[in-house]
């Protein structure tokens, strides 16, 4: 059975540095989506600095050194509820 290992992308980088962390991440391909790659390689690092994502970075155990496979971002986003609606709602 293959065992895969889930980071905060923030937690990696206080475990091996900032710049490795970059390097890693800057490796990664997808070749069924190129939009899923671009976002990894040059939006998810400062939006997970900004506080607007959080990205978790997904390995698989290789002999040398776990191999990067995926990625997840979450991202966080408000959004505001009619007052009106809501006591329309919680009346039912």
């Amino acid at each position: 059975m293959n065992e895969y290992s889930v980071t905060h992308i923030l937690d990696l980088a206080d475990e091996i540095g900032e710049h490795t962390v970059r390097s890693i991440i800057s490796n990664f391909s997808c070749n069924i989506n190129p939009e899923v790659e671009n976002f990894l390689r040059n939006n998810a690092w400062d939006f997970t600095k900004k506080r607007l994502s959080s990205t978790y970075l997904v390995f698989k155990p290789n002999k040398e050194k776990a191999l990067l496979v995926s990625y997840f971002s979450l991202t966080h986003k408000f959004f505001q509820v009619d007052e009106a609606k809501l006591n329309a709602f919680s009346n039912t």
